[in-house]
C-alpha cells in the first residue's frame, strides 16, 4: 500500500466472541456469572452465549 492509498478502500472483518451476549452483559452488569443468552427475535434460538452458558451445555442455535 503506498501512502497515498486511502483507507476507504479497506475492508475490515471483525469477529468478537460472545458478542452480544457480552454487550448485554455491560448493559447488565448483576448477571455476570450467570448463564446469559441472546435470542433470535423470529424463533427464539440461541445466537449468542456466554462461557457460562456454554458451560452448562447451551449451544448457538438451540431453540427455547
Amino acid at each position: 500500500m503506498s501512502q497515498s492509498s486511502n483507507w476507504y478502500n479497506a475492508i475490515a472483518h471483525v469477529d468478537a466472541d460472545c458478542f452480544f451476549a457480552s454487550c448485554e452483559l455491560t448493559r447488565r452488569p448483576d448477571l455476570k456469572g450467570q448463564p446469559v443468552c441472546v435470542l433470535s427475535s423470529q424463533d427464539a434460538c440461541v445466537v449468542a452465549k456466554t462461557y457460562d452458558a456454554k458451560a452448562i451445555g447451551i449451544t448457538t442455535g438451540m431453540p427455547v
